[in-house]
């Protein structure tokens, strides 16, 4: 099978059928694969499918500078204009902006190793901060060839701290259209949190204060208290970019072939009573599920011993992606920042998602060069 072209002709972007299951979508996309490898022939690998660039909605801010994740929701009134300008002092004041870079994420671990910054965060697996002074340092990982080329990857192996349990680092995610997030319907349980621990912005944000800076609302002030979580919601989503291009749309349809979507599902609603009205009846692309799922030993938290243990994580929301490299260039992904890029990201998928990573790896080369296409204009 490797090197089979995929014939995406078979099903575009949003055909996938109402009520399908997650493992459903996988099974069939795996079939597929098998199917057109066997019938490959040397024409067109896939028919483009539609790439909504609004991936916010109405609040989408066409901006592709360092300062993409910065801006306001496009459809604020002037009234909370205002308040977003006051919240973005507080997050400054409070000092918000050492984790979350220009409101994206914090940089990677140090390449050469050494003690973990101050802007990362050791964490056990209900989120705790893990006590005591850690040193991180880098090892071989799985490596891969694709096309004729090899991808080494790397793990982090944390040292020191005082605890036994399984943990992790944890880089901050960005910060922007967190209202939109917080208004879909579903699901009805946290979804705030690389684990999905908190259920609101506030709460996330409560947390946050109490993690980092070891500070309680009051001691903000009610007024500096509300501008600050009004600005953790009120941030814009960065417009998807090279959308008429016939690459990005092919890669999308890629993207729904091997499985990507059956948990970074691209197409949500937001509710029309929603809790701000500019976040309301809003059609939105962030391509997550907002749910936690194993995967994998890989990405699993471990103790200092080499024990793994926790291995479900929250699947992050994709919009913005191609721009993180730009707001911050010393930024990884994945939660602990390991990945240094999104193709790297994709390899070290496991668990319920080790059958997509698979057949991203059969993919041949003009079929992996369009899916990375695709995500790299999110």
């Amino acid at each position: 099978m490797r090197g089979a072209h995929l014939d995406t002709r078979a099903w575009a972007a949003g055909d996938r059928p109402r009520g399908a299951s997650p493992v459903g979508v996988l099974l069939l996309g795996c079939l597929t694969a098998i199917i057109f490898a066997c019938t490959r022939d040397d024409g067109p690998t896939a028919e483009p499918a539609p790439v909504d660039p609004r991936s916010g909605g109405m609040t989408t801010v066409f901006d592709g500078s360092e300062h993409a994740y910065g801006f306001s929701a496009r459809n604020l009134s002037h009234h909370d204009l205002v308040r977003v300008a006051e919240g973005a002092e507080v997050f400054e004041d409070v000092g918000c902006t050492s984790c979350h870079v220009r409101d994206g994420r914090a940089p990677a671990p140090p390449e050469d190793g050494g003690p973990v910054p101050a802007n990362l965060v050791v964490a056990t697996a209900d989120g705790s901060v893990a006590p005591g002074s850690w040193r991180i340092r880098w090892t071989p990982g799985p490596s891969r060839r694709l096309d004729g080329r090899r991808v080494s990857l790397r793990r982090p192996v944390l040292d020191g701290g005082d605890t036994r349990e399984p943990v992790a680092v944890r880089v901050a995610p960005p910060v922007f259209g967190l209202a939109l997030l917080e208004a879909l319907p579903e699901p009805s349980g946290p979804r705030f949190g690389l684990r999905a621990t908190v259920s609101s912005v506030e709460e996330q944000t409560r947390t946050a204060l109490r993690t980092h800076f070891d500070l309680a609302p009051a001691d903000l002030g009610d007024a500096a208290w509300r501008d600050l979580v009004f600005y953790s919601r009120a941030l814009a989503v960065p417009a998807a970019r090279r959308t008429d291009e016939e690459i990005v749309r092919r890669g999308r349809a890629v993207f729904d072939l091997i499985g990507c979507s059956s948990c970074h599902l691209p197409d949500h609603v937001t509710r029309s009573d929603a809790a701000d009205p500019f976040a309301a009846s809003q059609r939105i692309h962030p391509y997550t599920d907002l749910r936690l799922h194993d995967m994998g030993e890989g990405l699993a938290h471990v103790s200092v011993d080499g024990t793994a243990g926790e291995r479900t994580w929250r699947t992050p929301p994709l919009w913005g992606l191609g721009l993180a490299q730009v707001v911050e260039p010393g930024v990884g992904f994945l939660h602990d920042g390991r990945a240094r890029t999104i193709e790297e990201a994709i390899l070290w998928h496991g668990g319920e998602a080790e059958a997509a990573a698979r057949l991203y790896v059969e993919l041949d080369e003009s079929d992996r060069r369009a899916l990375l296409a695709f995500l790299e204009s999110l």
